[in-house]
């Protein structure tokens, strides 16, 4: 018999890259290919098999506590401790995006099982692009506030004659010598692509416990990343010897770009890691893994 899973999604719409990956990719990646076994829909219903609860509860607290199917919740950034502990009396089940929040968790002391999810390729990369046929420029995207953990970077860029594209929120960021492009969800990967090289940072108090899913989407659309202050950013790196593109100074940041101004170079660089991310953080393969983790712990 079918199984129905019902989702609570943590914002409502698709322009938050949170519930893109963990929530709506997810949602009709399962319809797509596992219609036979399950169906997903966006919604609290009372009478379903599974409900998956994102990130917050919200005034739908009674709602969740009377579901009668299994219930998991899903935390990524940002979620606050507070959050989980109001939720954690009524659900069977905690997934999360990275080891490190994980353990964050498990050492909170509630007694229910947590187990790592990852994030999928966002902006619905199912298909590896080729390295774009242009040389000095430089591309940084995401929310603004963030913007400041790669802002050392920016003179060195700069002065070494690299043009640097902002990808994010229109108005938010006064910068002179940058060039400014309003994220939208349906021009991100054009306008991703008219850069060579992406430079990402997780630098914060937050940077050992945030996912890859900035770079793997680069890296999947063809631009290899130059990153700094990242734990899930540097392990990936180091998983496929790409140590020289981690970066802490100006010399090596200036090395990095340099090596990767090179369309060759680009080339080698995302030879063996693109498939593995392809293979690893499609949206099939995390709504498998999804589905393989429910038949596991229900």
């Amino acid at each position: 018999m079918k199984k129905t899973i019902s989702w609570i999604p943590g914002y409502k719409n698709e322009n938050w890259a949170s519930t893109r990956i963990r929530v709506f990719y997810i949602h009709n990646a399962i319809n797509n290919l596992h219609e036979k076994e399950y169906k997903s829909i966006i919604g609290c219903q009372k009478d379903v098999d599974i409900l998956i609860i994102q990130k917050f509860i919200g005034s739908r607290g009674r709602a969740i506590r009377d579901c009668t199917g299994f219930k998991i919740y899903d935390f990524d950034d940002p979620v606050g401790y507070s959050e989980i502990k109001k939720i954690a009396s009524c659900v069977d089940l905690v997934t999360t995006d990275t080891v490190a929040r994980k353990e964050k968790f498990d050492s909170l002391g509630y007694d229910i099982p947590c187990v790592v999810l990852e994030d999928c390729l966002d902006y619905e990369l199912t298909d590896l692009h080729k390295t774009p046929e242009v040389s000095n420029k430089i591309v940084w995207f995401g929310n603004h506030p963030n913007y400041s953990s790669i802002k050392w970077m920016v003179p060195e860029i700069i002065s070494n004659n690299f043009q640097l594209n902002l990808i994010t929120q229109a108005g938010k960021i006064k910068e002179n010598g940058v060039s400014i492009i309003p994220w939208n969800l349906n021009t991100f990967i054009n306008n991703l692509r008219k850069s060579n090289i992406s430079v990402l940072s997780h630098g914060g108090s937050c940077s050992q416990v945030k996912s890859n899913n900035k770079m793997i989407a680069s890296i999947a659309a063809g631009v290899p990343c130059i990153v700094s202050q990242s734990q899930s950013y540097e392990e990936l790196a180091k998983q496929f010897d790409l140590d020289c593109f981690i970066v802490n100074d100006n010399n090596s940041l200036k090395n990095a770009m340099k090596h990767l101004n090179s369309i060759e170079n680009r080339k080698e660089y995302l030879k063996d890691i693109q498939p593995y991310i392809l293979n690893h953080f499609s949206s099939k393969v995390i709504a498998r893994k999804l589905i393989k983790i429910i038949e596991r712990y229900k």
